[in-house]
C-alpha cells in the first residue's frame, strides 16, 4: 500500500488527494455502485479459473484483460493521485473484492490458493503493462506489424 490508498479499521478504502493544496480524503466501500464492472469482471475470472481448475491460461486471460481495463477505467477518475497510488488502489481493490468473493465461495482451498497467487502473477503485471502502453511507452514497429498482419490497416 501507499501513504495515500489505505483500508481503514471500518474496511473503507481510504484515498487521500492533494486538491488546490488542500488534503481531501475519499472513501470507498467495497459495495459502492462505482465497483459493479470491476466486480463482474473479477467474477468472470474467477468463473474461468473454476472451469481451467485455477490455472491462469485460455478464456481467464479475456477476462483479465477486461478486468484491467475496467481498474483503469476505474482509477483514472483519480485525477489528483499519482501513478504509483492509482495502482495501489487497483491491487487494494482487486486483493479485497478476490478474497471477499473467495471466501463466501466453496472452493476447494488450493484452487483458491492458485487464485489468489495468480493476483501477483497474472493480473499485477498485466496492469503495468497496460499503464506503460497507455502512456505511450511501447514503440510498435508498424512496417513489421503490417507484414504480420496484411489485413490489418495499420495507421
Amino acid at each position: 500500500m501507499s501513504d495515500n490508498v489505505s483500508k481503514n479499521s471500518d474496511g473503507l478504502i481510504v484515498v487521500k488527494q492533494i486538491k488546490n493544496n488542500k488534503t481531501v480524503e475519499t472513501t470507498l466501500d467495497l459495495e459502492d455502485e462505482i465497483l459493479t464492472g470491476i466486480y463482474s469482471a473479477i467474477r468472470d475470472v474467477i468463473a474461468q479459473l473454476i472451469i481451467s481448475k485455477g490455472k491462469w491460461v485460455g478464456k481467464v486471460q479475456r477476462g483479465v484483460m477486461r478486468l484491467v481495463k475496467e481498474l483503469i477505467e476505474f482509477a483514472e477518475g483519480y485525477k489528483y493521485i499519482a501513478g504509483k497510488d492509482k495502482k495501489a488502489l487497483a491491487m487494494l481493490i482487486i486483493n479485497e473484492i478476490f478474497t471477499k468473493e473467495l471466501d463466501e465461495s466453496e472452493l476447494d482451498e488450493d484452487i483458491k490458493g492458485l487464485i489468489k497467487t495468480g493476483i501477483g502473477y497474472v493480473i499485477e503485471p498485466a496492469l503495468e503493462i497496460a499503464v506503460y502502453a497507455a502512456k505511450g511507452n511501447i514503440k510498435i514497429n508498424k512496417k513489421k506489424l503490417k507484414k504480420l498482419c496484411f489485413f490489418c490497416d495499420v495507421q
